[in-house]
């Protein structure tokens, strides 16, 4: 295995990151020893994140993942992630890219990412990214009618100071 994925237990954005399989993980850390660059796109996605805000226990304002809640309930694609592979690695490598050239972590590029007034290339590139995976993960799932509408929309679950983000739409997310 070259790598594993992990996302902390309480977050305030699902936000999965590539490990080195060397590292040594707290029990704060849920770790994914599935090294496809497709399961990183779901672990991105939209998708799993709307399933996450629906399913999982909230610490305060955070999420708290719980990968029996979140991803055991997540609906596995009977033909697999093999499509979006190249979509999470261009993800991830643009992500990565961000985040050294800003000098930031995650949470700081979810921020950026989410925020309607952070405009720019590069941002705009990684939103588009972002919907490219929705959209393939959606016809992996046969889901061919469903228009997720990308944009900054409203998101009620959230806090008030921080409800409108780069996401699908309600509609979609219902």
């Amino acid at each position: 295995m070259e790598r594993v994925f992990a996302l902390c237990r309480v977050t305030k954005f699902v936000a999965s990151a590539i490990c080195s399989i060397g590292q040594v993980f707290a029990d704060r850390a849920v770790v994914f020893t599935d090294s496809s660059l497709g399961l990183l796109a779901l672990l991105c996605s939209s998708l799993h994140e709307t399933l996450v805000r629906k399913n999982a226990s909230a610490s305060e304002t955070r999420l708290t993942y719980t990968p029996t809640d979140a991803f055991s309930t997540l609906p596995h694609s009977s033909l697999g992630l093999g499509d979006i592979k190249p979509l999470g690695a261009d993800y991830a490598a643009q992500r990565e890219r961000y985040c050294k050239d800003e000098d930031v972590g995650l949470t700081d590029f979810y921020n950026a990412f989410r925020d309607q007034s952070r405009t720019g290339t590069r941002l705009s590139t990684l939103r588009a990214f972002l919907a490219d995976i929705d959209r393939a993960l959606l016809n992996t799932y046969g889901r061919t009618g469903l228009y997720p509408e990308h944009g900054f929309h409203e998101v009620a679950s959230l806090p008030a100071n921080g409800r409108v983000r780069f996401t699908i739409s309600e509609a979609a997310r219902l």
